[in-house]
This record gives C-alpha cells, structure tokens and sequence, in this order.
C-alpha cells in the first residue's frame, strides 16, 4: 500500500512539473497580476463611494452638520480628500500599468494595435477621461482639497439635501487643465456631484476590462488548451485537485468551467 502510494505521489510531482512549466501557467499568472491594477482602481472606488453615501444620507446629517461640532465636517472633508487622491492616484496607475503590460507583452501583434485603437475611442479623446487625468494632477500639485462637503436648506433652515460637490469654481480658475477636461468641467453646475463623475469613469472601466478579458484570453487559446489537457492529467492521479485560482480548466474546451473575472 505504502509503495502504491509512493508511485502515486511520484507521478502527481512530476505531472505538476510539467504543468507548471507549460506556458499557459505562466501566461496566467502573468494576467493575475496584470488584474491587480484593476482591483486597486475597484477597491479605492468603493472605498470612495462609501464615504460619498454617508454624506448623502439624512440620518447623518444632524451628526455631520451640528453646529456645536465643525470640526466634524472638517474631518470627513479630510477623509474625502484622501480617498479622492486614492481613487485618482489609482486611475492612473491603471492608464500606465495597462499600458506597460500590453506594449509588453504584445510589441509584436495586432492586438496591440486594436487594443491602442480602443484606448484612443473610449479614453484618449473623452473628455470624461481628461477630466480625470486633470483632477489627479490638481490634486497632487495644486489643492488637494478638491471636492467637500455642501448642504442646501429650505425655508427655515432646515437640511433638504448634502452631497460631496467637486470645488467646480477654482478647479476651472486652474490653468493647466486640458482643452478635453476643461470642455468636460464646462458642462457640469457649480456644486456638481463628485459621485456622477467617479460613476461614469467607472461605468467606462469595466466595459473596457469586459472587453479587453476575453481579448486577451483568445490570444492565448492554444496555451490555455494545453495547460487544461496537464490539468486534467492531474486530477487523473489527484481527483480533488485545484489550480488555487477557483477556477476549473477541462481539456473540453478553453474556457474554465467556474469562469473568472477578466484577468
């Protein structure tokens, strides 16, 4: 028993080795890393977006805006600057490590090309996304305190509204911005949501990333075949075996049966 063991466990290392040789192993956790840029970008948005619905929300209006404490507007106009310089910082590190990984790996395909065709549609010339660019380099080396808290009262004072507003007014008075941003910034109220602007470029970041996941994966069907026929080679000797990725690869086809995120 003890030797059937040993033969079985033999066989198990040296199809793990040939498995984690292959080049669809490699290429996937090359794509893995390649998707922490974009889960950075996601999770300072979240962090963004939580922040922007509690300064939302009536029942934290007495709290934040009570007259005996301004400190406490203070402080969450802090936070709010500093998760909006997260959230920027993060969408240009997605611009510049999605950028470096396709010239990359890609120098010497047309799907680079295709893919700067895309950026060029959905980014380089949306004034959206300018604006964006813009925000981050006012945030870094103009003010960092572009965006606060704003609350609109009614008849006798009382609260009807708050909302995080971008700083509108001073932002515009800012001389580097570029034409594209400034058309953007131009088309928004003085006391614009912060919120509908970090939603729309958001809205823009996933259909991209739904595209570009596939995308990529096509470009390596052959490799990810392989890896599934090894994959399957594994669970022969080890049938509760798992990439560690939860996804489950079969040499029926290319696409993981517990399909994944975009990479």
């Amino acid at each position: 028993m003890d030797e059937e063991k040993s033969r079985r466990d033999e066989e198990l290392r040296a199809r793990m080795a040939e498995y984690q040789a292959c080049e669809g192993y490699k290429i996937r956790d090359e794509l893995r890393a390649f998707r922490t840029g974009y889960d950075i970008f996601l999770g300072n948005y979240g962090e963004l977006k939580r922040a922007l619905a509690q300064g939302q929300d009536p029942q934290a209006w007495p709290y934040l805006w009570d007259p005996k404490h301004r400190d406490r507007v203070v402080r969450f106009n802090r936070e709010i600057a500093r998760l909006l310089h997260n959230y920027v910082t993060a969408v240009k590190s997605l611009v510049e490590h999605t950028r470096n990984f396709m010239r990359a790996k890609y120098a010497d395909k047309a799907f680079l090309k295709e893919y700067q065709e895309r950026i060029n549609k959905d980014f380089k010339d949306d004034p959206l996304s300018q604006f964006l660019e813009d925000l981050r380099n006012y945030v870094l080396h103009k003010n960092i305190f572009a965006a606060s808290l704003t609350l609109r009262t009614g008849g006798g004072g009382n609260a009807e509204g708050s909302h995080v507003a971008l700083d509108v007014i001073k932002i515009r008075e800012w001389k580097r911005l570029s034409p594209k941003g400034r058309k953007y910034l131009e088309t928004m109220a003085d006391d614009a949501r912060l919120e509908e602007t970090i939603d729309a470029y958001r809205e823009k970041v996933m259909k991209f990333w739904m595209w570009i996941g596939p995308r990529v994966g096509k470009e390596h069907t052959e490799a990810f075949r392989e890896m599934a026929i090894l994959e399957d080679r594994i669970r022969e000797v080890d049938p509760s075996w798992e990439t560690g990725y939860g996804e489950v690869y079969t040499a029926k086809g290319t696409e993981p049966s517990n399909r994944p995120s975009p990479p």
